[in-house]
C-alpha cells in the first residue's frame, strides 16, 4: 500500500496492471480498501489502473483539515511523483470535485473523464436552485435509502449490507476499528468548496472528452441535474442507468463496465 508524503499530507494510492493511466477518484463513503474492487479487476487488463485515497478518507492524513481545498493539488503532486503526464479520470460523486477542477486546471494532461453521480464543484446558482427544489421533494427520505435504488436491498442484499459497513451509518453503526475510514470524514468534510470556481461558460470551453452517467433513481446528485450540465457541455456524453441509484459502479457494476469501459476505448485506446 504505496504512500506519498506530498503537500504536507501522506496520500495512500495503489496501483494495477499497465497501460495508459487512469485515475479512480471516490467519493464520500469510499476510499481505495473497497469502493473499486468491481472495477479495478476489470480495467486492469488494459490499463494503469490508480485508486487513492483522498486527504483525511482512508489512509491519507489530512493534519490541517483543508480536505477538498486541496483535492486538486494532491492529484496534480502524485501524478508528478508517478511521472504520469496525461490520465483519464472516473470520479464518483466527490470524486467529481476532484476530476472536474484537475481538467479544468489541466486539460492537456487528461485524456478522458468519467463523471458517475457528480457535476462537479460548479459556480452556477440556477443549478444549485434546481438542486435545492428536488432535494426538498427527498429530504423525507432516510440518508442511507437516498443512495441506492428501492430494490436494492432485496435484489442484492449482500452488496447493500456491505454499502452499510462502507458508509457507517447511525442507523448501521459499527465500531472503530472496522470502520474503513481512520477519520470521521464524512463530518468533518462539511462539503467544503474546492475554491476553483468553474462557471457555465469555463465548462461550456472545456474540450476534454466528457461522459456524465447517473442513475435514474439517483437521490443524491438528480438525473435532471446531470442533464442539465451534460447539456452545457458541448460534445459529451450522457448516460442514465435503468433501475439504479447514487452509485451506479456499486450496484450496476457490469454495465457501469461495458459503458466506461467503450468510452475508455475510443479515447485511449484508438
Amino acid at each position: 500500500m504505496p504512500t506519498e508524503e506530498l503537500n504536507g499530507i501522506e496520500l495512500h494510492y495503489e496501483e494495477y496492471g499497465e497501460g495508459p493511466a487512469v485515475i479512480f477518484l471516490h467519493g464520500a463513503g469510499g476510499g481505495t480498501q473497497i469502493a473499486w474492487f468491481q472495477q479495478i479487476s476489470h480495467f486492469s487488463r488494459h490499463y494503469r489502473c490508480i485508486v487513492i485515497d483522498h486527504r483525511g478518507f482512508g489512509t491519507s492524513t489530512d493534519p490541517e483539515h483543508e480536505g477538498p481545498t486541496r483535492f486538486v493539488d494532491d492529484l496534480e503532486a502524485l501524478l508528478n511523483r508517478l511521472n504520469i503526464e496525461r490520465t483519464a479520470l472516473i470520479a464518483q460523486s466527490m470524486g467529481g470535485w476532484t476530476a472536474l477542477g484537475f481538467a479544468f486546471r489541466n486539460p492537456s494532461r487528461t485524456s478522458a473523464l468519467v463523471m458517475c453521480d457528480c457535476v462537479g464543484d460548479l459556480d452556477w446558482p440556477e443549478l444549485h436552485s434546481v438542486m435545492e427544489e428536488l432535494d426538498k421533494q427527498t429530504r423525507d427520505i432516510p440518508g442511507l435509502d437516498r443512495a441506492y435504488a428501492e430494490d436494492f436491498p432485496a435484489r442484492e442484499p449482500a452488496m447493500a449490507l456491505l454499502m452499510r459497513i462502507r458508509l457507517n451509518s447511525e442507523s448501521f453503526p459499527l465500531p472503530e476499528w472496522l470502520s474503513f475510514n481512520l477519520t470521521d470524514s464524512r463530518s468533518n468534510l462539511r462539503y467544503t468548496p474546492t475554491g476553483i470556481r468553474i462557471g457555465p461558460d469555463d465548462l461550456a470551453a472545456l474540450t476534454v472528452p466528457t461522459m456524465f452517467l447517473v442513475g435514474d433513481q439517483d437521490k443524491i446528485v438528480y438525473p435532471e441535474v446531470v442533464r442539465m450540465v451534460h447539456e452545457h457541455l458541448p460534445g459529451s456524453e450522457y448516460v442514465e442507468v435503468e433501475g439504479c441509484g447514487h452509485p451506479v459502479y456499486w450496484e450496476r457494476p457490469e454495465a457501469f463496465n461495458h459503458v466506461v469501459g467503450e468510452f475508455l476505448r475510443r479515447h485511449l485506446l484508438s
